[in-house]
């Protein structure tokens, strides 16, 4: 009801007034309320974000350090037969002597006529890592390759980067679900025939890059598997020997 100032006490005037000031300090502690609220929320998000981040750098690092870098030891293998803890995917993989091979007189060598002739050797979960293998092609009319596999998921699914003597050149392939497809373009170099050669990979995220005997060659990029085991590859009749085999982190 609207109040006549003029009918007003010097009573009513101070209670109206002391009722006003309330209302308005009502007011204005609900907006500091409300402020306080929205920065609280915030600054929990902010938190959560926070302690995401950290517990996943955190998991990421444990894993990194549960891999150790491996290296093929052919000093205590059975000739005719493969590394010990090796899984061979496909193909005709056994330890024999070889001329000048680089790890004593023994190397892991494939022999068998087949599509694609693959081993894995270590099952560790690497993400970025390198690798190297000492490889010679010896023998093969379609193909004379040596190759590394890595990120390898199971025996159809991995990545592959690949020498061939036949071709001159270096390429990376994603094997997935059992088919081949190449990634990027080939790397010319020269591979040698009957000779013992260092064929190199470095992984970074979705970056891969590959060397020849120190020397690097091409580089391309994929992300389609973000981790895996790592081995060795020849494809079609290349008979080809590998001396030594190494990762590190």
């Amino acid at each position: 009801m609207p109040t006549n100032d003029s009918s007003l006490t010097d009573f009513d005037r101070k209670d109206l007034a002391l009722i006003t000031a309330k209302a308005h300090f009502a007011t204005l502690a609900l907006v500091i309320s409300s402020v306080l609220l929205v920065a609280g929320c915030g600054n929990d998000n902010k938190a959560q974000e926070t302690t995401e981040t950290e517990t996943t750098a955190a998991e990421t690092t444990a894993t990194d350090a549960k891999i150790k870098p491996f290296a093929m030891n052919l000093k205590n293998a059975q000739e005719g037969e493969v590394p010990k803890g090796a899984n061979v995917f496909s193909g005709t993989w056994a330890v024999r002597k070889e001329e000048g091979a680089p790890n004593g007189s023994l190397a892991l060598c494939q022999t068998e006529d087949t599509e694609f002739a693959a081993i894995e050797l270590d099952e560790q979960n690497y993400i970025d890592f390198t690798a190297s293998t000492d490889f010679k092609p010896i023998s093969g009319t379609v193909d004379q390759a040596g190759g590394i596999i890595f990120h390898v998921k199971d025996s159809d699914n991995y990545y592959i980067v690949r020498a061939n003597a036949l071709e001159d050149n270096i390429a990376f392939y994603i094997y997935e679900n059992g088919d081949r497809s190449q990634i990027g373009p080939d790397g010319n170099v020269e591979v040698k025939k009957g000779e013992w050669q260092t064929l190199g990979l470095k992984t970074s995220g979705e970056s891969f890059s590959a060397s020849l005997n120190g020397k690097k060659v091409l580089e391309v990029s994929d992300s389609t598997f973000a981790s895996g085991g790592t081995g060795l590859w020849t494809k079609a009749d290349s008979t080809t020997c590998f001396g030594k085999f190494s990762t590190d982190l």
